[in-house]
């Protein structure tokens, strides 16, 4: 739970907004997270290789067509989740590469696919550092043209991964909190019932 909350408290709002219980709410985020891992394809091929719409009806199809049979829509929702996220967050990623803006939303992306499961952004954090050293070459030449260092397509990406690196630390100490409170003594003596506003003291057997 402290490694991946973004998943639970989605559900718990969507159970909230609707009136679902948890198990329909489930069954409704299971169907709904790989059409938008489809739809997430589509973007950012459309934002990032400029395809056109034909093309990218094929490119959502054929993602739909692969993602659909795989576990992540009826098991692994925290994983759908991730992955859905950080599929989205490439599309804002592509505008600002070309020139747009997007820097900013691709990091809030990436930031709750690490709420959704943390381990998977640091996957996905080597790969944006590998597509770093490869832009590197390019954004030294665009660099040396006069463009700003953190507009280049390596100076986005950097900053991209450093907005999403940021959760480290927070999900460090709420996995901490979370330990300690889980392997925190309990007094013998003391009931675990909790009654408004006291504490009663349980009566130790003769």
């Amino acid at each position: 739970m402290a490694a991946r909350p973004g998943y639970p408290l989605l559900s718990a709002i969507v159970g909230a907004l609707t009136g679902l219980s948890q198990l329909g709410v489930t069954s409704v985020l299971s169907l709904v997270l790989a059409p938008l891992m489809a739809l997430g394809v589509g973007a950012f091929a459309r934002a990032g290789l400029g395809t056109d719409r034909w093309t990218w009806v094929v490119t959502v199809a054929t993602a739909g067509v692969i993602v659909g049979p795989t576990h992540l829509t009826g098991e692994n929702l925290s994983n759908a989740l991730n992955i859905a996220l950080e599929i989205g967050a490439l599309t804002p990623l592509a505008f600002a590469v070309g020139g747009g803006r997007g820097v900013l939303a691709c990091g809030a992306l990436l930031v709750a696919s690490g709420m959704a499961h943390w381990d998977f952004l640091a996957l996905f954090e080597a790969v944006l550092a590998v597509a770093f050293v490869l832009a590197l070459p390019s954004s030294r030449r665009d660099s040396a043209a006069g463009v700003p260092p953190l507009r280049t397509e390596a100076g986005l990406i950097g900053v991209s991964a450093v907005v999403a690196g940021a959760i480290g630390p927070s999900r460090s100490a709420t996995t901490g909190c979370c330990s300690a409170a889980s392997s925190a003594p309990t007094s013998p003596g003391w009931s675990c019932r909790r009654r408004p506003r006291c504490w009663r003291p349980r009566s130790s057997p003769p």
